[in-house]
């Protein structure tokens, strides 16, 4: 679908794309009690968290409760949850900190990206 007509068919068809993110998400948790039980300390969710494609407003709607869910089912078991995230981060790192995410991988410093590492790590506080 990529990006883009992703970008539509949520934008169109919100309530159909958040019943398909929640079948993914239920999926997607039990994968990662999986992986805790066998022993994996460190997941991260491969999601490019580019503002670009996930600004705040999708974030809340769409994925904060899977992030919420991951990032608690992993501290329960004493490993850690990161997001992959590269381009623009400025105006969801204090969101995507709130749900007690460890950490994001590949952040992206200017020109790229919008926050510099700096930034990132003591916006997150």
């Amino acid at each position: 679908m990529g990006a883009i007509n992703a970008s539509y068919f949520i934008y169109e068809h919100g309530d159909k794309a958040a019943a398909l993110v929640k079948l993914h998400e239920e999926a997607q948790i039990d994968l990662i009690e999986q992986m805790m039980q066998a022993g994996v300390k460190v997941v991260i969710a491969m999601d490019n968290l580019n503002t670009m494609f996930h600004p705040p407003e999708f974030v809340e709607r769409y994925s904060g409760s899977f992030y919420s869910k991951g990032s608690a089912l992993c501290h329960e078991y004493g490993g850690k949850f990161m997001i992959h995230a590269c381009g623009n981060q400025r105006h969801n790192i204090k969101l995507i900190s709130s749900f007690g995410v460890d950490g994001l991988e590949g952040v992206v410093y200017p020109p790229l990206g919008d926050i510099t590492l700096k930034e990132a790590f003591f916006s997150s506080r």
